[in-house]
């Protein structure tokens, strides 16, 4: 016959809660093992006659409680194997919030051991009663130790058990602060339906500083839904469903006539844009275009939502299976010391998903990942890496500086529009084939020489405006000498960007 470990369930911790065969079977076996004595009020069972034991002693030793209730399923499943029959008290119901239940039936399987779940009334009953509130609206159970953003739900009635001491509470407090008002009203809570019942309602931000506050495993706080008001404008659903508004009859005329390609032009600028806020260091900025960027991937989604081949969540879903594919040192087996090590884990990752849709042992260019669609600038240097990679490449820079000197002559010497174009095109490779052996970025440079013509070209328009001389009545003169006097006395900000 199995060793057996009965998990009973005592709910709040009155003898008035078990049932007649609960209480015959604590009677014949005579003790019960606690996890802490300081679980509920065992005077009833010391009158009965009941020899409890505890494992409070393992608090001390343990340094996680992760390993205290490790060692309790140890030692319960080392007893069992002994004793044949244990008697392992819970207070509630032994399916809600107790880790050490689930350790046992993971472990006592491997062990041979039977598991038998006996009832008990949870804490859920005293919970909602006590601090009022329907679950059918919404609930949210959550562990304080591990609570993250992600997991928060702002919408549901929040509880958030295991508070137990005021660094646990500063963390949940931080966490909480991502998605709550810092002065919003919560409800710190213990031992609910018990007669040594607390409750304190306080400003979210006072949470980990209430000092007469007895901390401990049974603190839980309480946070009630927020107002449509307060969460409704940050969810992700919301401007999903905004977009989809502006495309749908009755919506936006302009939103509701775009089609991928209208609204190419529009995507390239606002990525553009995020570089500039980017380049310039205003994070006030950066947040505005990053949510235009996020524009335009939602309703290139939501066209292909219209004409049934994609959605939004699809683009999710992709994004997220890849980002896990090609990071095996961090969610697979392999392993990665060094950036190199990362980097040769995503290009062999990369190389599978092609084999795999059908594109590997073809006989293609090395060229063929420079995407055709990037700005010509982006893509003249990824070529011309691509190509350094296979041994095409100049040996010197010297080398390099010469095919500039070249360029340029062949292109003074060009006729036609024509020709004109073709040599502008070889002139302005080699010049980006030139920064690449200087180690410069012509992106950035360039950006960096528009960034500071516009200065330049904006002190001229102020100081003829202060004049009270028309832009277009100017003299080249007049013009070159504040180009001059600007270019001796700089804008303070603007020059730092350069």
């Amino acid at each position: 016959m199995k060793p057996v470990i009965y998990i009973l369930g005592l709910g709040p911790g009155g003898a008035e809660e078990l049932t007649q065969d609960q209480a015959d079977l604590l009677r014949r076996l005579g003790k019960m093992y606690l996890r802490t004595m300081d679980m509920l009020d065992t005077r009833w069972l010391t009158e009965w006659g009941i020899t409890l034991h505890s494992f409070d002693a393992l608090y001390e030793r343990e340094k996680t409680y992760e390993g205290v209730y490790l060692e309790l399923v140890k030692a319960l499943i080392q007893v069992a194997k002994e004793e044949g029959e244990v008697v392992y008290g819970i207070p509630g119901h032994p399916r809600v919030a107790e880790r050490s239940v689930s350790l046992l039936e993971e472990l006592g399987e491997k062990e041979g051991i039977e598991i038998k779940i006996l009832g008990g009334r949870s804490f859920f009953d005293d919970l909602f009663h006590s601090l009022r509130f329907d679950p059918v609206e919404g609930f949210l159970l959550l562990d304080a130790y591990t609570l993250t953003r992600e997991r928060l739900n702002s919408r549901m009635h929040t509880v958030i058990l295991q508070l137990a001491d005021a660094m646990t509470a500063s963390d949940v407090k931080l966490t909480l602060m991502e998605r709550y008002p810092d002065d919003y009203e919560v409800t710190l809570a213990s031992r609910l339906g018990s007669d040594r019942e607390k409750k304190l309602i306080l400003p979210l931000y006072r949470l980990d500083q209430e000092r007469d506050w007895e901390w401990d495993n049974y603190t839980l706080l309480y946070l009630p839904p927020l107002g449509e008001e307060e969460w409704y404008m940050n969810q992700f659903e919301t401007v999903r469903q905004i977009v989809a508004t502006l495309r749908s009859p009755g919506g936006c005329p302009w939103d509701r006539e775009q089609t991928h390609r209208s609204l190419r032009p529009y995507l390239i600028e606002e990525a553009y844009e995020v570089i500039e806020a980017i380049d310039t260091e205003d994070l006030d900025a950066l947040q505005e275009e990053l949510g235009d960027l996020l524009l335009q991937i939602l309703l290139h989604s939501r066209i292909a939502e219209e004409e049934g081949f994609f959605h939004v969540e699809d683009v999710i879903k992709g994004l997220s299976e890849k980002l896990i594919r090609r990071h095996p040192h961090v969610f697979g087996e392999k392993k990665a010391k060094n950036v190199n090590e990362a980097w040769a884990n995503w290009k062999e990752m990369k190389e599978e998903e092609k084999k795999a849709k059908g594109e590997g042992g073809k006989e293609v260019s090395i060229l063929d990942e420079v995407k055709v669609g990037l700005p010509p600038l982006i893509a003249a240097v990824k070529l011309q890496k691509r190509a350094s990679k296979a041994g095409f490449d100049w040996e010197k820079e010297e080398d390099v500086a010469r095919k500039v000197e070249e360029e340029w002559r062949e292109f003074q010497e060009a006729l036609s529009v024509e020709e004109k174009e073709e040599e502008l095109g070889d002139l302005l490779f080699a010049i980006v084939n030139l920064a690449r052996f200087e180690r410069l970025d012509p992106e950035k440079a360039l950006s960096n020489a528009n960034r500071k013509f516009r200065r330049r070209f904006r002190y001229i328009e102020e100081r003829l405006r202060e004049r009270g001389i028309p832009l277009n009545e100017a003299t080249l003169e007049e013009m070159d000498k504040l180009w001059q006097e600007e270019k001796i006395h700089p804008a303070s900000s603007e020059k730092k960007q350069e």
